[in-house]
């Protein structure tokens, strides 16, 4: 399956090109056009759904790089450091959408 089994080098490599990303393209557009409120719907879905997606991906493929878990949820689940990687890009997402 895509990336599930991947060596933690993979992950974080994924992680990183992924903020990449999503970090060059809000750069350039907010460069462009200025504040994330004048740069049309189009964009602002497309950054907010890049966001959310990859965020799914992460955290479907982040097992191998979990680490102890912070917040027991319930007895089996809880939250990572692992999962917590997922939260920057959710709120540039966020920015964009409600900025």
């Amino acid at each position: 399956m895509f990336l599930r089994d991947a060596s933690p080098v993979v992950c974080i490599g994924y992680l990183v090109a992924w903020w990449g990303v999503l970090t060059l393209f809000t750069a350039i557009w907010w460069r462009q056009n200025g504040r994330p409120r004048s740069w049309g719907l189009a964009r602002r879905a497309a950054l907010t759904v890049a966001c959310c997606a990859g965020a799914l991906i992460w955290l479907w493929i982040d097992k191998r790089v979990e680490v102890a878990v912070l917040l027991h949820v319930y007895r089996e689940h809880g939250l990572t450091f692992g999962d917590l990687l997922a939260a920057p890009p959710l709120a540039l997402g966020a920015k964009a959408v409600f900025s």
